[in-house]
């Protein structure tokens, strides 16, 4: 037995500290040299001290491997200062303890400051007894009046039905500033303070718990809640019923800014959750809330979760998001789900279902009707059905998508009475209505990889209004095939054109490969892209047939009355490439051509190309021919004309331009004109030799 009467402590300072977590602390030894070096007995523990007052004493504790941030507390860094307490420990035994703390005010490094703790403990075997607890800091004071815990114990275990608990918790003033170095936000303070209430009574075989909590000298938040717990021991079920929890706007933007959650839910308005909690044992609950956000809408949510089965429903009033999404074109939605789920132990989504109705879905001021949703997903598997049956637009597509490893879709569609100027998608197509039928087959995790088939069919387009004529496409088919050399095929073949590119290819540089072509040899064209490198070697041939469905879709100032063709090979690698198009017969903004014959070739370390056409007049035909060499930055070019007739007007212009780039990233830009001739009649014209220059802008 030990009693000391009195201790006391004046300007105590403390300094403890370790290298890291696996090393001594530098206090260790004095530790050890108070402990017992009789290690077969146990030794009966009975002390008592009848006063221990402290006064301004320090205490710091530092882990030097661990960093330390001003302003927020970590246990790895502790500095007490101003530590001043007044302690009574009545009794100390090894199974009970009676103690008084009537007064403890400390200041910690991070901003932690307690202005005064009290509280009254009693605690032996089977009895807990806390009372007169307070805790005072700056502006937060918590108030528990009691608290009691009694129980009978059975090998080291609590006795079920012997648990027996009451406690009160108050807080006149709880501000969040206070304990800002804990939750690590400089936004906190603009949560506002607020008195809590809650109360527990009961046994470990029913108890009740009551919350109350409010904003202080406003109405920015109210919460009611009770929760009901049941066989706390054996098998804990929790039914938890929230009747109240308003958080006014000024509140919910604190706590999105807090939380550092997207700013948008920020503008909702005020907040009215309401709902149940139902936990049924540890692998089975329930959830049903109704969650409404005054500038928003209404969301309800039931849900139960029982041992890896998920079952939801989501029913909502029409949701405004123009708050949300602010300048975006989803604007508005309202919709019936139902949900099911199955989970492995990790919570993941191995298969599940989703089948619901979309009623109204505001996109781009346009409020799509009637969207009907039928999907089912399995172990990386996506089927179903989506069906809109809206005034301006009907679609059905029915599809299987693997979105694992080994990407895949198959998948039919069927669009009609799609009216694009009336969904606000464009200007263009005003009264058009089109119509067509779709069907995929492939599989490729991205445009390089692709392989499979897409065919449209059935493509048509009306319209009312005479003055627009109808069009009408029977297919469209792409088809892409690799084999195991690398080697690929691209097939277009459709009612207007044919198209097929053979060779080693990535699709997605295929542009790049014929822009490469002109800026290997004329880098300092900046209307250009930049040269990409790829590998890219390939053959191709195309034929396009008839131009009338594609002008009824742009403005295409073309017409041809027999087949345009075109035939080449691009190898990106030595450069190489010889590229030719042929037009019998051409109109091109009403002007009438002939034999137009276009060829791009490399050679050389140049590019070169060829242009030629007849270009049909009144009184006959005028040929047309233009030769160019570019190479060095340097393009040659070479204009010539001749009407063909007896009353001769021919000539020929000759030009060389020199592309120089300058330090502000465009290019200066030389013209010279070299000796020229032209003839008009009898008369030969000569054009001396000149220049003109062009520098940025």
């Amino acid at each position: 037995t030990v009693s000391i009467s009195s201790a006391q402590l004046f300007g105590m300072k403390a300094n403890i500290y370790r290298k890291d977590a696996s090393s001594p602390l530098n206090c260790q030894f004095f530790i050890d040299s108070l402990k017992s070096k009789d290690t077969t007995s146990t030794t009966i523990l009975n002390l008592s001290i009848a006063s221990l007052i402290i006064r301004n004493g320090s205490v710091s504790y530092n882990q030097w491997d661990k960093p330390s941030v001003k302003g927020r507390f970590s246990p790895h860094h502790i500095n007490i200062t101003q530590l001043s307490s007044h302690i009574i420990l009545y009794r100390l035994t090894n199974d009970s303890i009676n103690f008084a703390l009537k007064r403890l005010t400390l200041n910690e490094a991070s901003g932690i400051n307690i202005s005064n703790f009290t509280t009254d403990v009693q605690a032996t075997q089977g009895n807990i007894f806390v009372s007169d607890t307070r805790l005072t800091m700056p502006h937060t004071n918590i108030n528990i009046p009691e608290f009691t815990i009694t129980y009978t114990k059975k090998d080291n275990t609590i006795r079920t039905g012997s648990l027996r608990l009451k406690g009160q918790i108050k807080a006149d003033r709880l501000t969040a500033t206070d304990f800002s170095p804990l939750l690590r936000n400089e936004n906190i303070a603009s949560i506002p303070a607020i008195s809590i209430n809650a109360a527990v009574e009961g046994t470990d075989e029913s108890a009740v718990a009551t919350l109350s909590a409010r904003s202080i000298n406003n109405t920015d938040l109210a919460i009611q809640a009770a929760a009901n717990v049941y066989d706390l021991l054996e098998n804990p079920r929790i039914d938890v019923l929230l009747s109240k929890c308003v958080i006014a706007e000024n509140s919910t933007n604190a706590i999105v800014s807090t939380l550092g959650l997207p700013k948008e839910i920020g503008k909702i308005g005020t907040i009215d959750i309401k709902g149940r909690f139902r936990l049924l044992d540890n692998k089975h609950f329930t959830a049903n809330t109704d969650i409404t956000a005054s500038k928003v809408g209404k969301v309800t949510i039931n849900g139960e979760y029982d041992t890896g089965n998920i079952k939801s429903t989501i029913n909502t009033t029409f949701l405004d998001l123009t708050q949300l999404t602010n300048t975006q074109p989803l604007s508005g939605i309202k919709c019936e789900l139902a949900i099911t789920a199955r989970t492995d132990e990790k919570w993941n989504i191995t298969s599940g279902k989703a089948k619901g109705v979309v009623s109204e879905l505001t996109y781009n001021d346009y409020t799509y009707r009637n969207i009907n949703a039928d999907v089912a997903y399995d172990h990386n598997i996506i089927s179903g059905l989506v069906n809109i049956q809206d005034p301006n637009i009907k679609l059905t597509i029915d599809g299987r998508a693997n979105i694992g490893p080994r990407k895949s879709l198959q998948a039919n569609a069927i669009i009609s009475d799609f009216r694009p100027s009336a969904l606000n998608i464009t200007n263009q197509f005003a009264g058009d209505c089109f119509a067509l039928s779709m069907s995929t087959d492939a599989g490729g995790s991205n445009i390089d990889n692709l392989s499979g088939s897409i065919r449209l069919h059935d493509i048509s387009i009306t319209n009312p209004d005479s003055t627009k004529t109808d069009a009408y496409l029977k297919e469209i088919v792409l088809s892409v095939t690799n084999d195991k050399t690398g080697k690929k095929a691209m097939n277009l073949n459709s009612d207007c054109a044919d198209v097929s590119i053979h060779g080693n290819f990535a699709v997605s540089t295929i542009i790049n490969s014929f822009t490469n072509l002109i800026t290997t040899h004329l880098p300092a064209i900046i209307s250009l892209p930049k040269r990409t490198h790829n590998t890219n070697d390939f053959r191709f041939e195309a034929t396009v047939k008839k131009l009338d469905f594609i002008k009824r879709l742009v403005r295409l100032p073309i017409t041809i009355n027999s087949p345009l063709t075109a035939k080449g090979f691009i190898n990106s690698s030595t450069n190489n490439a010889d590229v030719s198009l042929s037009a019998p017969t051409l109109d091109v903004f009403g002007t009438k051509t002939t034999d137009t014959g276009i060829r791009i070739w490399t050679e050389e370390n140049a590019i070169n190309s060829y242009v030629s056409t007849k270009i049909k007049d009144k009184n006959g035909a005028v040929s047309v021919i233009l030769d160019c060499k570019g190479a060095d930055n340097t393009l040659y070019t070479q204009f010539s004309w001749d009407n063909m007739r007896a009353n001769i007007f021919r000539g020929r212009l000759n030009g060389i331009t020199l592309f120089t780039p300058n330090i502000t990233g465009s290019s200066d830009i030389q013209v010279n004109i070299p000796h020229s001739t032209f003839e008009i009649g009898d008369t030969i014209w000569n054009i001396r030799s000149h220049g003109i220059n062009y520098k940025n802008n």
